[in-house]
C-alpha cells in the first residue's frame, strides 16, 4: 500500500504542477481515493470474517480485526481529506466527477399540457 501512497502523491504534484490544481487540493483528493479504498477492504474483511466463522472459526478473528484496522484508516483518511477541503472519504463519487442527479419529473418527461 506504500507504493500506492507514492504514486498518489506523484500524481498530485504533477496535476498541481502542469494542470494547475493546488497541491492541497491534489493531497486531499489522493487521501479520499486511499479512505475509499480502505473502506472497501473493511468490507472485504468484514465478509470474509463472517465466512470464516462458517468455515474456520479459528481465523475469523483475524478478518474482523483488519477489518476493524482498515475501517479506523478509513475514518482516518475521510477526516483528513476533509480539513484538507478535500470533501471527505466517503461513498458515493462518480467516475471523472459526472454528478449523480436523476433528473426532476418535468425534465424527465415531457409535460402533456405543453
Amino acid at each position: 500500500m506504500l507504493g500506492a501512497v507514492g504514486v498518489g502523491f506523484v500524481c498530485a504534484v504533477y496535476a498541481s504542477c502542469f494542470f494547475g490544481e493546488s497541491f492541497k487540493e491534489s493531497a486531499a483528493e489522493v487521501i479520499k481515493g486511499l479512505g475509499q479504498q480502505a473502506a472497501v477492504e473493511a468490507l472485504m474483511n468484514t465478509a470474509k470474517g463472517l465466512a470464516a466463522a462458517v468455515l474456520n472459526p479459528t481465523a475469523a478473528g483475524a478478518y474482523f480485526a483488519a477489518a476493524a484496522g482498515f475501517g479506523v484508516a478509513a475514518t482516518a483518511a475521510g477526516v483528513a481529506s476533509a480539513s484538507l477541503g478535500g470533501g471527505g472519504g466517503g461513498g458515493a463519487s462518480a467516475p471523472l466527477g459526472t454528478p449523480q442527479i436523476a433528473p426532476s419529473q418535468s425534465e424527465s418527461r415531457p409535460s402533456p399540457h405543453r
